[in-house]
């Protein structure tokens, strides 16, 4: 038996602030609910009257009492109701992809019982097959979490970037054997990247940055063979940075900065012959930069700038023929500027600023690369013959001033 209260209050109070004497004059009547509804109403009449309800409110009254929740629980009824949610919302319709229905905003939220989501998930499954397996609802103000029973259908693209999703990355996204593309950037994701990714054959793209993600880069990662990018930047992620990325052979762009891994530089990065894009920038990487990512012949844009990288610059960088981006600044490098960099043709960004052990006198033939050599004298750097000018410029300016005090 349940029993609703039904409390009378001045118009300015407050329930839990009530005084004594309100809470005299409160008058209860006990209703037996489930009695009323079991006999008087069949269950087609309160279906009938629930479904004019929005979805949330129906699911709030399944605390009212047990026929009411076995009602909201019935596959039937989940049938229905989500019937009445088919028109798709045109705010948030992706036109490259399945269109975001209001339901569907239900789903992520987790805010119904099981029977919705087995319902709403074969009603999904038969639009993502329609649709091509493309699922972008990318900025579609979505919240909650991605539910686990995503794995029921066959993807080849989810996309569901720039939204407040919060909770884990379901392990079950692992079973999608046909994913292409995986994007869960700029959310409130937290925990661990899970291995099970591991086992998407067909993955090419990989976003995972902007969340709130912790926990090692698993090296599962390195299963991934057919994958081109890697973006997993601006999270919490600790530990180094797996060997196994090397088996990566067809990767174009690799951003993992602003982290906290630490560690070398994995020599294993050099077996990425595709490798076009690399950033590790804003992690707390030690030891020296590798000589052997020179047999990167690709790579163009290259930052590990904060961190605590230390040794000689690599002589062999100056192999890097189509480099065009090298940040290097606010590590610990030490000795000189290797006079083969001058052989950069491409280079239109170039910093080593924040490396105080660097010897500041550089070889005059790095001034021969008009382009490199912007960069380094504005950053203080010179050769022995620009010193030798300066310093010859500068007594001929103290002799005249001494003469012209005679």
């Amino acid at each position: 038996m349940i029993q609703v209260q039904q409390h009378s209050y001045s118009r300015h109070s407050h329930p839990h602030a009530a005084s004594n004497e309100t809470l005299a004059k409160t008058q209860t009547r006990t209703v037996d609910v489930d009695n009323v509804l079991t006999q008087r109403l069949p269950t087609e009449t309160l279906q009938a009257i629930l479904l004019l309800l929005s979805v949330e409110e129906a699911c709030e009254l399944r605390r009212v009492c047990r026929r009411i929740d076995e009602c909201v629980r019935s596959e039937a009824f989940a049938r229905l109701s989500l019937g009445r949610l088919a028109r798709p919302e045109a705010t948030c319709t992706n036109p490259d992809g399945v269109p975001l229905l209001p339901g569907d905003r239900l789903w992520v939220g987790a805010r119904w019982p099981r029977s919705f989501d087995a319902a709403h998930a074969r009603g999904l499954a038969a639009r993502v097959d329609a649709g091509g397996g493309v699922v972008a609802w990318g900025r579609a103000q979505l919240a909650g979490c991605v539910p686990a029973s995503v794995a029921r259908l066959r993807l080849r693209v989810l996309c569901l970037d720039h939204n407040a999703l919060a909770g884990a990355i379901p392990a079950q996204l692992g079973l999608q054997a046909g994913l292409v593309c995986l994007n869960l950037s700029n959310n409130k994701l937290r925990g661990n990247i899970p291995s099970e990714l591991g086992a998407l054959a067909s993955l090419k793209f990989l976003f995972l940055d902007q969340n709130l993600l912790d926990g090692n880069i698993p090296s599962a990662i390195g299963r991934l063979a057919s994958l081109e990018k890697l973006f997993l930047d601006k999270n919490n992620l600790s530990g180094s940075i797996p060997a196994s990325i090397g088996n990566l052979k067809n990767l174009h762009s690799l951003n993992l900065s602003h982290n906290c891994l630490h560690g070398n530089i994995p020599v294993q990065l050099a077996d990425l012959p595709n490798l076009h894009f690399c950033k590790l920038a804003n992690n707390n990487l030690d030891g020296p930069i590798p000589p052997q990512l020179a047999r990167l012949s690709k790579l163009q844009a290259f930052y590990v700038n904060n961190n605590a990288l230390s040794g000689e610059i690599p002589a062999s960088l100056g192999n890097l023929s189509l480099l065009w981006q090298l940040n290097l600044s606010h590590n610990a490098f030490s000795g000189c500027v290797p006079v083969q960099l001058r052989s950069f043709s491409h280079i239109n960004y170039f910093s080593l600023v924040g490396n105080p052990l660097l010897n500041k006198c550089v070889d005059a033939a790095l001034a021969d690369n008009e382009r490199l050599w912007l960069f380094l004298s504005d950053q203080g750097f010179y050769t022995e013959e620009i010193e030798k000018n300066e310093q010859s410029e500068i007594e001929k300016d103290e002799t005249e001033t001494r003469s012209s005090l005679k």
